[in-house]
């Protein structure tokens, strides 16, 4: 008797998930790819299939709004008495549906008024693109004497159809409108927003556009679309929220600095500082913005927020009566995003449907522990789906996090793959670090970048390869400071002893910055001969530059001459110590404490009067 292993690919991902210019655009896009998915995948499962991938523990987790999050890949056995093409069609069908569903709560949200209906028709239609492919399946066994393992088989062959049926898209004809202008988001689609917007103040507001942004009918569900279980005026946290964290936390651990949150709290207002949904950031739950006063200028001074003029000016005497000038949060935060390793050439290991479906099951195990990880850590999660994460982090907590996830992962994945392969899937994970007022698609790209880093091996070999820790720091205006590791060699520890070493002034930021110089001088050598003359010279160096005006302790010149030992050292090190430096402040800020100009001031005058006292 047979059966039909058949597979439906959804997308596309590039609409849904990468064009984004706000978190929202990037949360909510990963969000409605999973929904649907989950929407097609739930419909095979009422047809009596056995789903493969994802495989949740029970049906109620494919609901709608469930909280499980699901790829945009189905694997399925269909039974002998289901048509697999009805099967399919059907299956998108309900995906279809849930797309239109959320298009439906955007128009109710931003109003028909805004919109030009005739192109959002031609659009909403013509947005989701969903291939499948089916193969017969032998149910009486996993092997065939004359065939071998029929799985494996059925398998390699299912996923070389779909990629042929991928690569035989669906041109349809164009739809394009002479002078009407591009989606602000990808420039793929004619905005579906009427031009006589961006002259109404209040209409901007509701659908969340600026004077001059474009929307498609894809970036409109993105920015009008209820999120779930809320209303409209709550929003995604931001990642200036993310980046102001280690500084909230560290006067909120004061009952002052709690006060204080609180009575700025009573002048936010949507339209500057929405409220967010998430727990996490409840001692501040707003978007920061109005914490950093060159952004309370840009706010003061722009025309759609004249009538908020006293709630900013209110805020903005708060904040310098109470910590002054200078004492704001730092404006850097993290982009994690860590992919796991070796999965191809696990899933060819999967012997049969049973295997598979533990193996997913796994998979599904460690995308809802994702979420209580990087929560765990002050952060917010986009999207854990499989193997893939991305979540915004504050700099203090981003090694935690990427630790934490890669030991999860490898320790959940265990028990479906310990006798499969004889190198286990690991985590790697990629760090991109920058400023949360630059464009945040650049950061994604630079996260992207660090994840393929860590993928890739170091050594002339590529031995070390997969199984890595790879950060990149992007300081305005330098090129980014990269490093990368494998988990085998602790770069987390490596780097916690580093950004230790020099908050306590172990070190001095001269000696970081003289390695970096002779790092960058001998770039490129191969000579072996020269590796004890680098480790010397680095000696003299770190023993030449007293950190805080004494000298260099044995035990931390001892830590450099274990770590260097040849150039590549020397390069790794140097690096690793100005990324350190620069992370330094999110960490002081998350320890500080709330203390007011008043009290600032009598410190400095104690400490002047007890200066003599030797």
């Amino acid at each position: 008797m047979n059966q039909y292993l058949l597979t439906i690919s959804i997308g596309p991902v590039q609409n849904f998930i990468a064009a984004a210019r706000r978190t929202r655009d990037l949360w909510f896009g990963s969000y409605i790819l999973s929904e649907v998915s989950k929407a097609a995948a739930k419909f095979i499962h009422d047809q009596g299939a056995t789903l493969i991938f994802p495989a949740p523990e029970n049906v109620e987790m494919l609901l709608p709004d469930s909280g499980f999050s699901v790829t945009n890949y189905i694997l399925a056995l269909v039974r002998t008495n289901s048509n697999p093409a009805n099967v399919a069609a059907c299956a998108k069908a309900a995906a279809q549906q849930r797309w239109l569903d959320f298009a439906s709560s955007a128009i109710q949200a931003a109003g028909k008024n805004v919109i030009t209906m005739d192109i959002w028709n031609d659009q909403i239609n013509d947005v989701l693109e969903m291939y499948s492919a089916w193969v017969p399946l032998d149910a009486s066994g996993n092997k065939s004497p004359e065939k071998g393992p029929l799985y494996q088989e059925a398998r390699e062959r299912l996923d070389l159809i779909l990629a042929g049926r991928k690569a035989l898209r669906n041109f349809r004809s164009a739809k394009g409108r002479a002078g009407i202008p591009k989606s602000s988001l990808d420039g793929a689609r004619e905005s579906v927003l009427k031009l006589d917007i961006k002259d109404s103040k209040e209409i901007r507001r509701r659908i969340k556009v600026k004077r001059q942004e474009h929307l498609d009918s894809v970036g409109l569900v993105k920015r009008c679309a209820p999120l779930p279980g809320s209303n409209q005026d709550i929003e995604f946290v931001s990642v200036v929220r993310v980046a102001a964290d280690p500084w909230i936390r560290g006067k909120a651990k004061t009952k002052e600095g709690r006060i204080f949150f609180q009575n700025i709290a009573r002048f936010c207002h949507s339209d500057f500082a929405p409220k967010i949904c998430s727990d996490v950031y409840a001692e501040f739950p707003y978007d920061a913005t109005p914490l950093y006063l060159s952004r309370l200028s840009a706010l003061k001074n722009d025309p759609d927020m004249s009538e908020h003029h006293k709630k900013l000016a209110e805020i903005e005497k708060l904040i310098r009566h109470k910590f002054g000038q200078t004492d704001q949060p730092l404006p850097y935060y993290s982009v994690l995003m860590a992919d796991g390793d070796r999965i191809g050439a696990t899933l060819q290991k999967m012997r049969n449907p049973d295997e598979h479906r533990k193996f997913s099951s796994c998979l599904s195990t460690f995308s809802q522990e994702a979420r209580s990880i990087i929560e765990t850590q002050q952060g917010c999660l986009v999207y854990s789906g499989g193997d893939d994460v991305l979540a915004f982090l504050p700099v203090d907590r981003c090694l935690d996090a990427a630790a934490d996830l890669s030991t999860r992962f490898s320790k959940t994945l265990q028990p479906a793959t310990h006798d499969l392969i004889d190198k286990p899937p690991t985590m790697s994970v990629g760090i991109a670090i920058g400023h949360c007022f630059d464009p945040l698609e650049d950061l994604l790209i630079s996260a992207q970048t660090a994840l393929e880093d860590a993928k890739t091996g170091q050594g002339t070999n590529c031995s070390d390869e997969h199984n890595g820790l790879s950060l990149h720091y992007l300081t305005r205006g330098a090129e980014a400071i990269r490093v990368r590791d494998s988990w085998n060699n602790d770069p987390k520890g490596r780097m916690e002893r580093w950004i230790d070493l020099l908050k306590n002034n172990l070190i001095s930021d001269g000696a970081v910055y003289d390695l970096h110089t002779l790092a960058g001088n001998y770039s490129g050598w191969q000579m072996d001969s020269l590796n004890k003359l680098i480790a010397k010279e680095s000696e003299r160096l770190l023993l030449k530059k007293k950190p805080a005006g004494k000298k260099l302790s044995s035990e931390v010149l001892d830590t450099f001459k274990r770590e260097i030992k040849e150039i590549a050292d020397l390069d790794r090190v140097a690096r690793e110590l100005l990324v350190a430096r620069h992370m330094i402040p999110s960490y002081i800020q998350a320890k500080s404490k709330a203390k007011t100009i008043k009290q600032k001031n009598a410190n400095k005058g104690a400490n002047k009067e007890g200066g003599g006292s030797g």
